[in-house]
């Protein structure tokens, strides 16, 4: 399963309570998540500092709202909020300061009941990482711990985590066939290591003091391997 397919599966069903789902992509890059979600949310927006990757975006996602610019330093959004938002490869690859920046602002476009989908794709104790450095090499990671005190500070907190790719892989070669990953992946997650052992995390984040699961009118997913954070 997918990071956007995953993102999918919090979209509200057709005639739920909430009336519908509007919907922000940020850091949407080539609109891969946008494309996703077309059709299934009553509004979506994406946006982007860099003008290349909006403009590779629209054939992707014609019917999306592309902004270009940088919500961390710019008022590009106006107060307006969002029931599900989405942030995929980003914060692993961006300097503490602009993941706190990038998180308070999200935030704030997040409405009271709503949801942030974000994942570390470079989680520090996955297995690729791992072997990295008992090579000697110093790859750019993120560490769970470090994600934690991220939502903590930016008024959030992790409601669910699930975990994928407890062995190591990179984005266009696997070790091993697709069928062994899954079974390892369950495997870690019967035992309730995943969490530690995947290399990409997706966490699912909801306004902090808003107890409960996921918020109501939106699909929960099944995997084997979820965990649960509890508040």
């Amino acid at each position: 399963m997918t990071p956007a397919s995953t993102a999918l599966l919090f979209v509200p069903s057709p005639g739920a309570a909430s009336g519908g789902c509007w919907t922000l992509d940020f850091a949407c890059g080539t609109g891969r998540i946008l494309a996703h979600l077309a059709g299934r949310t009553r509004s979506s927006t994406g946006i982007d500092v860099s003008p290349g990757m909006i403009e590779l975006a629209r054939p992707k996602a014609p019917y999306a709202e592309l902004i270009v610019g940088d919500i961390t330093r710019q008022n590009l959004l106006a107060g307006r909020t969002f029931n599900l938002i989405t942030a995929f490869r980003f914060f692993p690859n961006a300097q503490p300061e602009l993941r706190l920046s990038a998180m308070q602002a999200l935030r704030r476009h997040l409405a009271p009941d709503g949801l942030l989908v974000f994942n570390n794709h470079r989680c520090d104790s996955g297995g690729l990482f791992l072997l990295a450095r008992l090579l000697g090499r110093r790859p750019h990671t993120m560490s769970l711990e470090e994600v934690t005190d991220l939502a903590r500070a930016g008024g959030l907190e992790i409601a669910e985590v699930f975990p994928i790719g407890t062995l190591p892989a990179t984005d266009g070669h696997m070790l091993v066939p697709p069928w062994v990953h899954g079974v390892c992946d369950r495997l870690a997650g019967a035992v309730g290591l995943s969490a530690r052992l995947a290399q990409n995390i997706i966490f699912v984040c909801r306004p902090a003091g808003l107890r409960g699961g996921v918020a109501e009118g939106f699909r929960r997913p099944a995997w084997p391997a979820r965990e649960v954070v509890h508040a």
